[in-house]
């Protein structure tokens, strides 16, 4: 059986894959550790996450990453609210900038609008994306 692509779907998945394999496997690590939810290890996420936007400054994956992290930091109240999803939107709202098909992005945006802001209407657009 062969399977072609439509030319919108290869470009869905050109825009998600890695262009720096170095950041790409620092992002994987920053995800590991934000999925323990501790605050020592999303502190070390944050640390894996700013190590990828230092070596691809335009990889929105680490981005949304960085602000999923901001976001657990803030409503876990390890960081001030305020400028935990402060950082978390600024983050999300880059990650939109440089994909703005990225459910990740897209996801990141709406956990600030919920959780932070209470703009339910606005947060479930974002979901939705």
């Amino acid at each position: 059986m062969k399977v072609q692509l439509l030319k919108e779907n290869r470009k869905l998945i050109e825009d998600k894959a890695p262009e720096n394999i170095g950041a790409y496997v620092l992002y994987l690590r920053g995800r590991y550790y934000s999925s323990k939810r501790t605050k020592e290890d999303l502190e070390k996420a944050i640390t894996y996450f700013g190590e990828a936007i230092k070596k691809d400054p335009n990889y929105a994956l680490a981005h949304a990453g960085m602000a999923d992290c901001h976001t657990l930091m803030g409503r876990h109240l390890y960081l001030p609210s305020r400028e935990a999803f402060e950082k978390a939107r600024g983050y999300a709202y880059r990650a939109l900038e440089l994909n703005d098909n990225l459910a990740e992005a897209h996801t990141a945006l709406a956990a600030v609008l919920m959780i932070y802001n209470w703009d339910w209407d606005l947060a479930e657009e974002q979901f939705k994306l």
